[in-house]
């Protein structure tokens, strides 16, 4: 799609948004049973994610996220009528991703992620078309497609000895590297949440981090994923030494830490973890330092965002009730939670092993105690 018509596209969309805001039909817009020519993908599409961001208040990286996934469909369909969305040409465009549609790695093949993220906006888009009554059935909806290898597991996360020498590894690189990745390491946070940290946030006599935005890079500070207020968070959690309830000693010794940072704001507003050109800790530079520190470290390598399941998998392998590692790692629900999580609860023998002798475990009746007792006297 060239210039021109990518320009009267986005004209076509802006105009078809106004319309339909004010609850009007468009008489550009072709509905069913009438003789106007039928829209293009590529208006209707802009149209769904300007209604899209606006109905569900999008965060900006989720609107960027549909943004990057809508510009390979519209580069796919963007001038074709949405009657040439057939099953079969949804179907064919979904193979040749998978075979060959990565744009940063041109000739690989996209992950079942990706395609998954994919075909759920162009599902959004045709639905929005339905409901608009510009075509009579969504095609997608009896396309064929599955995933590869099933759902893959996402959490793999890094035992205590490797956080150690992850940590060694980053102090003699840089020691408010080293650090801020503690902090990260001891509280779970998103890479968002932990890049975004200001020096008002953090309470440093009682040992908690106060979440309550993350950082976005070029777009700056935005709210936290899911959480609609402040979430707190200790930074005492013994993810190094094992265990889950936060100990005082590790409070005080990262409390000692933190107010020896070299580079931090002088304002309560500014970032409390900067790099050495004194912006915030994101990518690449982030990427590049992480990379040196693993490598340095002999560890497998794994991108940075892995100490958040390092922290919830330690939490839960020590015996952390599922309520407080939800509420404390900001996931929207247990269920969620455990979809990811689940296998590194322990299990019901281990658990009544660790528990302590005066802590009652409620055990269910076994089948020998459910026997009646014999009578006395009886043989």
């Amino acid at each position: 799609m060239g210039p021109a018509c990518k320009k009267a596209a986005e004209l076509a969309a802006v105009k078809i948004a106004a319309a339909l805001a004010a609850g009007e039909s468009d008489p550009t817009i072709f509905q069913i049973g009438t003789s106007a020519p039928p829209p293009t993908f590529a208006p209707i599409a802009n149209a769904w994610l300007a209604h899209h961001s606006s109905a569900r208040q999008l965060r900006p990286a989720s609107a960027t996220l549909y943004r990057a996934r809508l510009t390979s469909l519209v580069t796919a369909f963007g001038d074709q009528p949405l009657s040439a969305l057939t099953p079969a040409a949804i179907e064919d465009y979904l193979v040749r991703l998978r075979e060959g549609g990565s744009v940063r790695f041109p000739g690989k093949g996209l992950s079942d992620r990706s395609l998954a993220s994919t075909l759920q906006v162009l599902r959004l888009v045709m639905k929005y078309a339905l409901r608009r009554a510009l075509i009579a059935t969504d095609p997608t909806a009896i396309i064929e497609w599955r995933r590869t290898s099933g759902p893959v597991a996402l959490a793999d996360p890094f035992t205590a000895n490797e956080l150690h020498a992850i940590l060694t590894a980053a102090r003699s690189l840089d020691a408010d590297f080293a650090t801020a990745l503690e902090l990260w390491m001891r509280t779970g946070l998103r890479a968002g949440e932990w890049a975004g940290l200001q020096p008002r946030d953090l309470d440093l006599d009682t040992g908690v981090v106060h979440v309550q935005r993350q950082w976005n890079g070029e777009r700056g500070y935005g709210p936290p994923k899911t959480a609609t207020s402040t979430r707190v968070v200790s930074f005492g959690h013994p993810i190094l030494e094992g265990g889950w309830r936060p100990q005082r000693d590790i409070v005080a010794a990262m409390g000692q830490k933190l107010r020896g940072l070299k580079r931090t704001s002088m304002s309560p507003e500014g970032h409390l973890f900067t790099n050495p050109s004194g912006l915030p800790w994101a990518s690449p530079l982030l990427s590049s330092m992480w990379r040196r520190a693993v490598t340095k470290a002999r560890t497998r390598y794994r991108p940075a965002e892995t100490l958040r399941h390092s922290f919830a998998s330690a939490l839960l392998s020590a015996n952390s009730p599922l309520l407080y590692t939800q509420k404390t790692g900001g996931w929207s629900t247990a269920a969620v939670l455990l979809r990811t999580y689940a296998k590194w609860l322990p299990s019901f023998e281990t658990s009544i092993e660790a528990a302590p002798l005066d802590t009652p475990t409620h055990l269910p009746a076994t089948p020998a105690q459910l026997r009646p007792r014999p009578k006395r006297g009886s043989a």
